[in-house]
């Protein structure tokens, strides 16, 4: 048995991207930006660490819809580097995270419009007993 997981809060660098895969398939792909809380020796603040998050089906369009960027997310999920071949031709890494949960956390757009609470869902989630391309919506209160 083995676990190969990570888990992120932070803030989204830009509005999501909703594609299909094999025509039938949404997949949202979008970046968080995750603070650190350390200084280094010298005193000076450690940069951000990003990360590229993948999220599928229902919970594809549940991100699609709701999340935009600068809003604070919990991401829980399976985590990869992937290589790629940057712009000036050096090898450049990328952390991903296939996420199976995903939760919105309070936005400044929420402070700001109290009115409606149940209009954003809490969060989305794979139970642990369906399939990796299945997710489920859960009804909890925000």
């Amino acid at each position: 048995m083995s676990l190969h997981r990570t888990e992120i809060i932070g803030r989204l660098t830009a509005d999501p991207e909703t594609r299909m895969v094999n025509g039938a398939t949404p997949v949202t792909n979008f970046n968080v930006a995750v603070d650190s809380d350390y200084k280094s020796r010298n005193g000076e603040d450690i940069p951000a660490t990003f990360y590229r998050v993948a999220v599928w089906n229902k919970q594809a369009d549940a991100c699609a819809k709701y999340l935009h960027k600068g809003d604070p997310v919990y991401c829980d999920g399976e985590p990869s580097v992937r290589s790629y071949q940057g712009r000036d031709g050096t090898t450049k890494f990328s952390l991903e995270l296939r996420a199976n949960k995903v939760q919105f956390l309070s936005s400044k757009r929420d402070s700001m419009n109290n009115n409606d609470t149940t209009s954003q869902p809490a969060q989305y989630t794979q139970p642990a007993s369906a399939p990796a391309s299945q997710f489920v919506e859960d009804d909890l209160p925000f």
